[in-house]
């Protein structure tokens, strides 16, 4: 009886212990695969960041290179509206200056400078969406705006002046014997100068194509302005030097020290709000509202003013802002013509 109670007692003790030894190792084994599955996870996730920064890289190389050829484009159509200006307000009737010819009025309106958008790293980013660090949030919206609102409205109005500058050419190839001269032989007659000069047709087709131009310089801006300000916060996040110093001048602090403070628009109720923050002159007056009241409100945000020289800083997409040696602001237009003085309160 003793003996069979021992036997049974020695079963159930060899029993608890190979229990507490397989309970033993399931829980090595689980613990195990939790630390593979850590490890996978942080090494996936290694591998989504580096991903993550690769396109965000690419983003950064692709609107610096669209940032150059939109200043360049814009340098070309405010060089051409200079002429434009001069044309505007010469009295053909009477004997040209001597500082003029007449062949520089020659064709104002052929001139068309192409921009194709470098988009490849924005495709490969929203092809992989999913995968983006929810840091990067605020990022992905500006980048959005970017390249399905601004870059578009730009392409928009250059698909317009080609439409333009096509039918001006059928207009004159189908009415004007001198056009062969002109394009085949590189002969320009005193007929072509005439219509250059005189006709009320050729001036409406001028007036459209500098419409045309006046909004690509306009989206072109806003353009410029959002990439500049997506390069800079995605440069402090990925902590990269993108070598912004070619596009970002950094305006003297006697300047901004002289140009903060509160203005008064006479022709309107509100005052401007300009202050030095952390060294940079900012806007703080209208809180997302356009001073004009026109459309396309968002391009207006008050916020940090970009520095372009000479006393000059980026106001809006159609005005910037300068100071002036009597200590007053003067507002103007994207061709540098003065729209109001602005007096400091």
């Amino acid at each position: 009886m003793m003996l069979n109670f021992l036997r049974k007692l020695r079963r159930n003790n060899m029993s608890s212990k190979y229990l507490r030894y397989a309970v033993g190792e399931i829980v090595l084994v689980v613990i195990g695969i939790l630390i593979a599955l850590q490890i996978n996870n942080w090494n996936e996730k290694r591998k989504g960041e580096a991903k993550t920064k690769a396109m965000l890289s690419q983003i950064i190389d692709e609107l610096k290179l669209d940032v150059e050829v939109l200043q360049s484009v814009n340098k070309g159509y405010l060089q051409k509206d200079s002429l434009i200006t001069v044309f505007k307000n010469s009295d053909f009737s009477q004997p040209l200056p001597s500082n003029l010819d007449s062949s520089e009025f020659h064709d104002l309106i052929r001139t068309y400078m192409p921009f194709e958008v470098h988009d490849r790293g924005f495709q490969l980013l929203m092809n992989h969406i999913d995968e983006l660090d929810e840091d990067f949030a605020a990022n992905l919206e500006q980048l959005v705006l970017i390249y399905q609102d601004a870059i578009p409205m730009v392409i928009q109005y250059m698909d317009g002046m080609l439409s333009i500058l096509d039918k001006h050419k059928e207009y004159q190839y189908q009415n004007f014997e001198w056009f062969s001269k002109s394009n085949l032989f590189y002969v320009n007659s005193e007929e072509e100068y005439r219509y250059y000069m005189y006709d009320p047709i050729y001036k409406n087709y001028m007036t459209v194509y500098r419409e045309m131009y006046i909004n690509i310089l306009i989206n072109s801006r806003w353009t410029i302005d959002q990439s500049l300000k997506a390069i800079r916060q995605l440069d402090t996040k990925l902590e990269e030097e993108t070598g912004l110093d070619e596009y970002l001048l950094e305006a003297p602090q006697e300047l901004i020290n002289s140009m903060a403070g509160t203005y008064h628009f006479e022709e309107k109720s509100s005052d401007l709000i300009l202050e030095n923050r952390n060294g940079q002159l900012y806007e703080s007056t209208y809180e997302g509202d356009s001073f004009y009241g026109r459309a396309f409100d968002s391009q207006f945000i008050p916020g940090d003013l970009r520095y372009l020289g000479d006393s000059l800083f980026y106001h809006d997409v159609r005005s910037n802002l300068r100071l002036n040696a009597d200590g007053s602001i003067s507002l103007e237009d994207i061709f540098g013509s003065k729209i109001t003085s602005i007096e400091k309160k």
